[in-house]
């Protein structure tokens, strides 16, 4: 709206109800503190459910360009994985379908209330299921560990077909929602792809838009987390837990299935997709 609407029928081009549009988007930005497992407090986005889902804007637009907002961005996948690391949740928690049984409330199978407590706005009451779409914006910002959590779902008994990888999968591994949908697959290709934001900021450098696009984005982010945080050292994320628990089974041998990479350790799946030494790769 800011960038291509027709404000014409506005005084100043609409630059006040520009402006106003993005003070009331503002007041929904909002700092959580997150605790890392060695003592470190990191400053993470607040978020609805704080779901993966929520990052749809950072896998489209050129979000990650800008160094303060790609500091708070990782500091969230971060959380996001750690906090399903210390819980042992076999996987990460988005907006889905549920396996049958499973049951999410008002909602029936869907389970749209999933995501942190700890960094969530409104009430998180619902964690029956885990996704591999939500390894998506993890994939964005280091996409070795991305990739060995989506692995890592992928590995839950039955999470596989012929058309590839199934909705979700209970957290206690005794079932999975053999649906497709967009939300749950297209997410994590474009995410392996890199995102959109490269091919949206060459459109935007070619219309003039991009100072406007970074400087709007910025100013936000500048008025609630410390430009401290601006930093451009590498990202390396958490990985999944290499001893998984008993409920996490990979699929060789599982009847009725299709094999992931066969990888039964985490660490060996990323020191090969970072080309190292599976030992040193942490």
């Amino acid at each position: 709206m800011d960038l291509l609407g027709n404000w014409s029928g506005f005084a100043d081009n609409g630059a006040q109800e520009k402006s106003l549009i993005w003070q009331n988007k503002s007041q929904h930005l909002k700092a959580s503190t997150w605790t890392l497992p060695n003592g470190k407090n990191i400053s993470v986005q607040q978020g609805f459910w704080f779901s993966s889902h929520e990052q749809w804007k950072t896998l489209q637009l050129p979000y990650l360009d800008l160094p303060l907002v790609k500091r708070i961005f990782a500091n969230g996948e971060l959380a996001r994985l750690h906090h399903s690391r210390a819980q042992r949740i076999p996987g990460l928690f988005a907006s889905c379908h549920a396996p049958p049984g499973k049951f999410c409330g008002k909602d029936g199978g869907y389970c749209s209330a999933t995501g942190i407590p700890g960094l969530a706005s409104s009430s998180v009451h619902q964690s029956k299921a885990v996704t591999p779409y939500g390894a998506f914006p993890a994939m964005l910002i280091d996409p070795a560990a991305g990739l060995a959590w989506y692995n890592y779902m992928l590995s839950l008994p039955t999470m596989q077909s012929r058309a590839g990888s199934l909705e979700s999968s209970a957290v206690d591994g005794k079932g999975v929602r053999a649906l497709l949908t967009w939300d749950a697959k297209a997410t994590s290709v474009l995410a392996m792809l890199g995102g959109t934001g490269s091919l949206v900021r060459r459109w935007m450098v070619d219309k003039n838009l991009s100072a406007q696009f970074n400087h709007r984005v910025h100013s936000m982010y500048a008025t609630v987390f410390d430009s401290a945080e601006n930093t451009s050292v590498a990202v390396k994320l958490p990985l999944p837990l290499e001893h998984v628990p008993e409920t996490h089974q990979v699929h060789e041998g599982h009847a009725g299935t299709f094999p992931s990479c066969g990888c039964n350790s985490s660490i060996a799946f990323v020191g090969r997709l970072r080309g190292t030494n599976s030992k040193s790769s942490r």
